[in-house]
């Protein structure tokens, strides 16, 4: 009797199992590197739509960014001054 009502119990926790499949994806490297490319270029059009807002300048590669560092001084503590 036992072993009916364990039985049962199991049928029933059993039907109620909802299967998910999906396909497993197979990322060569060709795949991984377009993929990144579209993410960069998805990021840089953000940028360069939010740069009006921000009042950033958009860098098209890391010297556009070498050239504003070098073209403005700063210093890690702001300059403070004092009025009377």
């Amino acid at each position: 009797m036992e072993n009916t009502r364990a039985a049962l119990y199991f049928a029933n926790a059993a039907k109620n199992v909802v299967m998910r499949p999906h396909v497993n994806e197979v990322a060569d490297d060709k795949a991984v590197i377009r993929r990144m490319q579209a993410e960069i270029e998805s990021l840089k059009r953000m940028l360069v739509s939010q740069s009006d807002v921000l009042l950033v300048p958009p860098l098209h590669d890391a010297s556009s960014l070498v050239g504003i560092l070098s073209s403005k001084p700063f210093s890690r503590t702001p300059e403070l001054t004092l009025r009377v």
